[in-house]
């Protein structure tokens, strides 16, 4: 446990910004976010804010990977992430590579894409899941978003009708403090390099001339720095119906 705690401290740079929660398995919970705990460096006490010394046999810490998932939410040890893979779901663990995901069938990822993979509950209580800092309707928006970055077309031909109103707005992101915000969704899909999800954006309304909050260039000059000529030929195509007023799905 020691030799943990001070790899994860030496990753952190500092003491105060190593996160953790703890879990109790005598009441089977999570010590509230409002109640301040303290570790010791070495990891051998954890002390309430009143004094009070915790029995690490009865408690279980947790630490933060300082990561979030595709929610914006912070990804802690222990929580069940539902990753990109294939919809591959496994629990976060410390190991020698630092924090990685493996399951019970010997299934193993060292470094996955912690933006698009999903908490979806925590080893101990695997209901439980932290609170999105989303409301329903930024939910949408960023299930929305992270398809199109997927070049998922199956979902966005289903949910477009309804969506079609994120379609040229760049979604702001929650994991900073600073303004900051995601590239635009036909940026997103032209990433992706799938076609299909390009082509069901464009039939929607998705603007070529759109500037972009994130990269501050264009979904057509995005395009146009891909280097790739059958992409850049289709939208061209539609550059030239847009200029003419003839897209929209109706």
């Amino acid at each position: 446990m020691n030799h943990l705690i001070e790899l994860a401290i030496a990753e952190a740079g500092k003491k105060e910004e190593l996160l953790f929660r703890v879990y109790n398995l005598k009441t089977q919970s999570y010590y509230p976010d409002t109640e301040e705990l303290f570790l010791s460096s070495t990891g051998e006490s954890l002390m309430t804010a009143s004094g009070e010394k915790l029995d690490l046999k009865e408690n279980i810490i947790q630490r933060c990977t300082g990561k979030r998932d595709m929610k914006g939410r912070l990804i802690y040890e222990g929580d069940i992430l539902k990753t990109d893979e294939a919809g591959w779901e496994a629990p976060v663990v410390w190991g020698y590579y630092g924090f990685t995901l493996e399951d019970d069938h010997g299934g193993f990822s060292a470094l996955p894409d912690w933006e698009s993979c999903m908490i979806i509950g925590r080893l101990f209580n695997p209901q439980d899941k932290p609170e999105s800092p989303f409301t329903a309707e930024q939910e949408e928006e960023v299930d929305f978003w992270h398809a199109c970055w997927k070049g998922d077309w199956k979902y966005l031909k289903k949910v477009l009708p309804k969506c079609k109103k994120y379609i040229n707005h760049n979604l702001e992101r929650v994991d900073t403090e600073e303004k900051e915000w995601l590239c635009l969704p036909l940026i997103a899909a032209i990433n992706s390099g799938d076609w299909r999800a390009i082509k069901l954006l464009l039939q929607y309304g998705a603007k070529l001339h759109k500037k972009c909050k994130e990269y501050e260039n264009t979904p057509y000059n995005f395009a146009k720095s891909r280097k790739r000529e059958s992409l850049w030929d289709m939208l061209k195509k539609y550059k030239s119906l847009q200029k003419g007023g003839k897209t929209g799905k109706k």
